[in-house]
């Protein structure tokens, strides 16, 4: 689906994911749709899923998994997403090796403009030092304080076959003054997830 800029103000990325390849008839061209649902969005030839956009007022984190889908030069890429997202900086952080979207909103979310909520990965105990060091390192690089969010893997696979979200608290819905919350079963971390975010938003 089409990326909101403002209030009327859209972007369509070109749909043709990775993860996708063998499932061809699952790439669609969603500017129909957004057409059918009164949106004229403006499109772009770059290669993204909507999921891969985390953003915050003049910023906006995405994975790395921009490059391979895009390939060519960086530098040029990055300015066009400036552009296109109407931002003053695109942060890019690796994406989560067990996630084959490769999507930044599994894994990070703006708490305000200067703190984002991450997965603690360092719980979950299969990720690499390297991949949470970088990670890490990334956001501290553009400035942005992290709080750690309640965070555990599984291997369950949805019945189409994607990962499932258990597990990802950050997932979490919010409306108005209103948050809510997933809680998977898992009494240990669910409580820990509720604590927290009672803690944060009151």
């Amino acid at each position: 689906m089409p990326v909101q800029i403002d209030k009327n103000s859209f972007v369509l990325f070109k749909y043709n994911p990775d993860y996708l390849k063998e499932n061809p008839e699952m790439i669609y061209d969603s500017y129909i749709l957004s057409r059918i649902l009164g949106i004229n969005p403006k499109k772009s030839d770059i290669i993204l899923d909507g999921g891969n956009i985390v953003s915050y007022g003049c910023k906006a984190i995405i994975t790395e998994q921009i490059f391979h889908d895009n390939p060519g030069s960086k530098t040029v890429l990055i300015d066009e997403m400036k552009q296109l997202l109407e931002i003053d900086e695109l942060i890019i952080i690796p994406y989560d090796p067990s996630d084959i979207t490769r999507h930044a909103d599994g894994m990070v979310r703006f708490f305000d403009e200067n703190t984002v909520l991450v997965n603690n990965y360092a719980s979950a105990g299969n990720y690499s030092k390297n991949f949470i060091n970088k990670l890490y390192g990334s956001l501290a690089v553009s400035g942005l304080s992290v709080i750690q969010v309640p965070y555990y893997f599984t291997n369950d696979k949805t019945p189409d076959g994607m990962p499932s979200a258990e597990g990802v608290y950050i997932n979490y819905l919010q409306a108005q003054n209103n948050i809510f919350l997933p809680q998977f079963g898992n009494p240990e971390r669910d409580e820990e997830a509720l604590l927290l975010f009672q803690r944060l938003f009151g």
